[in-house]
């Protein structure tokens, strides 16, 4: 059917191991003058905040080149491709050539898990199932691969059939219900895998859902809770939600877009319908390709010049390090009372750096009459007018 067309397979490679929400970054080579893949993955694990980096195939040689890096890998299978994964023989061959390191193997070359799809750092193909029965890929399975390697499809949002309000979320005729999507939720259950979906909302107003009584500031906030609807009204409320797109090219404006993304994904607010959650994310795109078809607009997504400097400003640059030194100065030298992110407290969870950062960076800021130079913290901060409290965790305003 059409539907299953438009389904590409995702095989995430896990480098590091252990699956937890994460920052990433599309990583498309559609250009003339960009850097080799050793120079990039360099570049992500020195100088940037991703963890995750997602590609649109299976290039050998550009995924060797994040071994050892910490990053994560994800690597995208063809969609013509996919049929022939219904075949054990194909299916085990595609994965000893593509997901299992050589035996003979350096000992920080990544591991995969699969998903549907795409190819991640922690490897996950996403296969569409067949004869409407969720199983792991052949090849996946026979070599006890399930548990490493996931398997998943990225959607737009054209898979839903409403999405305003929120609320009333439902996937499209054609692809509700036992024809596609419920075996895949039940798939994407029982290995432990996101749905994954490509979310370019547009700017608008803030919003109130008239049955739900909650109220969106933001759309993205809404549209991924028009997925969670529709996943809900299937029965599948506890499949995690995975961004495996959003962006805006440069030549809108794409520092305020970007960079309140990725904010947004990784504070650990949530959404209305999913509070206290952090998502796993990929913005697009790692660098403009001057090469791609289309629109002016599809070539000039990048986050990054071929040099490496940044296109446009996204926003503070942060690292672990330097997150747990402004909280160990704001609850220490500071003088910041900071029991809400200590456990039990209001704002311990989610248990992030980034989350109980924000709420220690915020209370320092509010407690020195909002100066602009107190919220800097060394480029690791920023004001923004969105209030970032959740549930019971209070933020001062």
């Amino acid at each position: 059917m059409a539907v299953a067309a438009a389904l590409s397979l995702l095989l995430l490679l896990v480098l590091t191991g252990g699956a937890a929400a994460g920052l990433g970054v599309n990583y498309g080579r559609l250009g003339s003058k960009l850097p080799p893949p050793a120079a990039v993955a360099r570049f992500l694990a020195e100088s940037t905040v991703f963890d995750h980096v997602k590609l649109f195939d299976c290039d050998a040689t550009t995924v060797a080149a994040f071994a050892g890096t910490g990053i994560a890998v994800d690597v995208a299978i063809a969609n013509e491709l996919i049929p022939n994964l219904t075949d054990l023989a194909f299916a085990q061959r595609w994965v000893a050539d593509n997901v299992l390191p050589p035996r003979r193997h350096h000992p920080h070359r990544p591991r995969p898990r699969r998903q549907r799809g795409r190819l991640r750092r922690r490897p996950v193909p996403r296969r569409r199932p067949r004869d409407g029965h969720a199983e792991p890929p052949h090849g996946a399975r026979r070599r006890r691969l399930q548990d490493r390697v996931k398997v998943s499809s990225p959607h737009s949002m054209a898979v839903l059939t409403s999405s305003s309000p929120p609320s009333t979320g439902r996937f499209r005729q054609g692809y509700n219900g036992a024809e596609v999507v419920g075996p895949l939720l039940s798939f994407l259950r029982s290995t432990g895998s996101p749905f994954m979906v490509n979310a370019y909302p547009f700017f608008g107003p803030g919003v109130v859902d008239p049955a739900t009584g909650l109220t969106y500031t933001n759309m993205l906030d809404a549209q991924l809770d028009a997925v969670f609807s529709a996943m809900a009204a299937l029965g599948f409320a506890d499949v995690e939600i995975a961004v495996a797109e959003s962006g805006w090219p440069s030549a809108g404006e794409p520092w305020e877009y970007n960079g309140n993304f990725l904010r947004r994904v990784s504070s650990g607010a949530g959404t209305p319908l999913m509070p206290n959650r952090t998502f796993e994310a990929f913005v697009f795109s790692l660098f403009n390709e001057d090469l791609k078809p289309g629109p002016a607009s599809e070539r000039n997504y990048g986050l990054f010049l071929p040099d490496f400097s940044p296109v446009y400003d996204v926003g503070p640059n942060t690292d672990e390090k330097s997150l747990q030194e402004n909280i160990d100065f704001v609850c220490g030298r500071g003088g910041m009372e900071c029991m809400a992110i200590r456990p039990g407290g209001a704002c311990f969870l989610p248990d992030t750096l980034q989350a109980h950062a924000a709420f220690a960076m915020n209370a320092f800021y509010q407690a020195v009459a909002r100066s602009p130079s107190a919220c800097d913290f060394g480029q690791t901060g920023l004001v923004t007018l969105e209030d970032p409290s959740y549930g019971s965790c209070k933020y001062g305003a």
